[in-house]
Order: C-alpha cells, then structure tokens, then sequence
C-alpha cells in the first residue's frame, strides 16, 4: 500500500464528494479467484470494511471481512469515487446482506457507509 489516488469525478465539488462519501453504497461483489473458500466461510450480517491495495502502481477497492481479514472479492468499478473519499479520510465499514447462487458462482451482497477520521 502507499501513495495517493484520485479519481477525477467530472468537476464534483467538495460539498459533493463530502454528499457522497457518507452515503450508503448497496453492491454486488465481484469474485477474484477462491470463490468456494469464499462461498463456505461467510454468512449473512459478517462485518465487512473495504481496503485499498496498489497492484502495479494501480490501486483496487477489495472487501474483507473484519474477523480474520478474509478477502471477498472486488469493489465494482462504479464506486471508483471511494477512492477520493478514501484520500480524504473516510473508511468504509458494513456487512453481507445476502448469499445467493452456489459454491461455484457466488452472489455476495453487501451494504457499506462512510465513516470519516476526526
């Protein structure tokens, strides 16, 4: 990990990002690799924060879950302005909402909400 990112949102004021970081983000995970480890690990309602990792000097948004930092899958590609929110201090926290398909296709759902560094 190291550095800064951005992610330039086409002109978004402050007052936007701060409307933004805070929200609730509902999504889709997307699987990267030991989807049946995965599958036969989690439950509904486990805790979840969302961590950045520079791979090549290209940052990616993974979601862990917090008891043993087990690591889900992906942050979709239409929340890349959490890595602005990210550099501005915020983290993200939630949970799994629900399971669905199987051990060999995975649906993981999750909710996340901002929380800013004082």
């Amino acid at each position: 990990m190291g550095g800064s990112f951005h992610y330039n949102g086409g002109g978004h004021s402050a007052i936007d990002l701060n409307s933004y970081c805070k929200s609730k983000f509902k999504f889709q995970i997307i699987l990267d690799g030991n989807m049946q480890m995965v599958w036969n690990k989690i439950k509904i309602d486990d805790e979840l924060a969302i961590e950045v990792e520079f791979i090549d000097d290209l940052p990616k948004l993974w979601v862990l879950r917090i008891k043993d930092k087990l690591r889900l899958g992906l942050v979709p590609a239409e929340y890349s302005r959490l890595f602005d929110c990210i550099d501005n201090g915020w983290h993200y926290a939630g949970k799994i909402i629900d399971i669905a398909g199987d051990e060999l296709q995975p649906l993981i759902y999750v909710i996340v909400w901002g929380q800013k560094d004082m």
